[in-house]
């Protein structure tokens, strides 16, 4: 029970300072790239800061998980944390800002000052976030480094990542999830016309968005070797690991309401993207684990 109680506390004190790190994060990136990001009009009204807490709070139980199952400790912790945190969280996300912002209609300052916030506010919340959870300590009772894998299985995971499941995966939810939604429809295209899969998937290709995703691919695989060689344990608690960073880390900021998409648009993509980041990556994990060589975890006597 005590530990109960230590863990809620701990969890508390990291979310509130994860929303102020968050706004110093807006703060910084808005003065290096001055945009109407802080900008009252584009708040989320009276709801906006109980959600960001929600959205915080849901972060930072992610990441405790994460914390919790990495064998990982110290400063080596904190540039995993700071990299897998600022990859899921701002740079995939942004890069795709960039590629459909013909119907996002985001002004570029706005998209580098989140880029530049998101970058301070990752590296600060993971030294403190260690720092808080004492994992700046080395933990003794386990002699597992992980998992690695060899580099060729690296290179060939890498491409089957890139190339088929990520593109797959991507353009299933997309059109099966999203754009089923006849807003999402209109506010990409224009029309309200919904054809068929295979018809938008030559779309995909002749549009080069196909090969953006394969690009896309290749960082998600990078930044998901990284969380796998992290943890220690089965391929299972793995894929909760990475399910979780992918689907709460990656999506939950779609819980706010915005400025650049509309109510229903937004919500259809919540639930594409976050469904989509749990599939990935229990995928991923089984995955590299059918190709990873098994290394014992036994506590130390």
């Amino acid at each position: 029970m005590k530990s109960f109680f230590k863990t809620t506390a701990i969890w508390v004190v990291l979310s509130v300072l994860m929303l102020v790190l968050w706004i110093l994060g807006l703060i910084i990136g808005n003065t290096i790239f001055p945009s109407d990001l802080m900008n009252p009009s584009n708040g989320s009204g009276d709801d906006g800061l109980p959600i960001m807490l929600l959205i915080c709070g849901l972060n930072t139980a992610a990441i405790m998980y994460f914390i919790h199952s990495t064998h990982r400790r110290g400063w080596p912790l904190v540039a995993t944390l700071s990299l897998v945190v600022f990859g899921i969280q701002y740079f995939m996300s942004q890069i795709e800002t960039l590629w459909f912002n013909d119907s996002l209609k985001m002004e570029l300052n706005s998209i580098w000052a989140l880029v530049a916030g998101g970058a301070t506010s990752s590296m600060l919340f993971s030294v403190l976030a260690v720092w808080v959870t004492g994992t700046f300590k080395k933990r003794e009772q386990l002699t597992s480094k992980g998992e690695t894998m060899p580099f060729s299985n690296t290179l060939t995971m890498t491409a089957l990542m890139a190339i088929v499941i990520w593109p797959l995966i991507y353009f299933l939810a997309g059109y099966f999830i999203a754009w089923q939604f006849e807003e999402v429809r209109i506010y990409y295209s224009g029309s309200s016309e919904k054809a068929s899969f295979l018809f938008m998937m030559k779309e995909n290709v002749a549009s080069h968005l196909y090969s953006f995703q394969v690009l896309r691919g290749v960082l998600w695989t990078l930044i998901a070797l990284l969380v796998f060689r992290s943890i220690s344990g089965s391929w299972l608690q793995k894929a909760v690991v990475l399910g979780l960073m992918l689907a709460v880390v990656g999506c939950s900021q779609l819980l706010l309401p915005n400025p650049i998409m509309p109510e229903p648009v937004r919500l259809a993509h919540l639930l594409e993207t976050s469904l989509s980041g749990v599939v990935l990556g229990m995928v991923m994990a089984w995955f590299f684990a059918r190709t990873s060589p098994k290394k014992a975890s036994e506590p130390l006597a």
